[in-house]
């Protein structure tokens, strides 16, 4: 759906929730709050499972991503 919006499309003026806004602003605004709700889960994570949740491996001073490593991404890189 994102794909489709087009410049003006972004420029409209749109109500929701009772509020003026754009579309690009209600997009931005919904990528915040997910980014949000995504720190939350990963704060309360790493509290409930302490030394479990890992993203970067430190070794050698270069943070190497690990984060994918068994999921279907890291099958798609083989």
């Amino acid at each position: 759906m994102l794909a489709g919006l087009t410049e003006t499309d972004l420029g409209r003026s749109v109500v929701i929730q009772e509020r003026d806004t754009t579309v690009l602003a209600a997009v931005y605004h919904v990528v915040e709050h997910f980014s949000m709700h995504t720190g939350q889960i990963v704060f309360l994570a790493k509290i409930y499972a302490p030394d479990k949740i890992h993203f970067y491996d430190e070794a050698g001073g270069l943070a190497r991503p690990i984060w994918h490593l068994g999921s279907a991404l890291d099958e798609a890189a083989h």
